[in-house]
């Protein structure tokens, strides 16, 4: 991947350039507890908790050096929500 702009959520670097995939709250825990000896760019964390909004994150570089998230929703309703933060 070229050089990049980064967006940083939540204090951290982030490449603003990125594929992104929402999971199952479950099936995202246990694709997390699988990938024990990858390298986060960034690792998993809960962003908005407690919050209508709450979710899970984690991004990873793969071997062609395309970004990827992988992010999961508590509520599955609050994804496509205008009114919450869920960059």
């Amino acid at each position: 991947m070229p050089a990049i702009a980064t967006d940083p959520p939540d204090g951290k670097t982030a490449p603003a350039l990125h594929f992104g995939l929402v999971m199952e709250w479950d099936e995202w825990h246990m694709l997390k507890a699988k990938l024990v000896t990858i390298d986060f760019m960034i690792g998993p964390y809960t962003r908005h908790e407690g919050l209508p909004s709450e979710q899970m994150t984690f991004l990873i570089k793969d071997p062609s050096g395309n970004h990827l998230e992988f992010k999961t929703f508590k509520d599955d309703s609050s994804i496509f929500d205008s009114k919450t933060d869920n960059a």
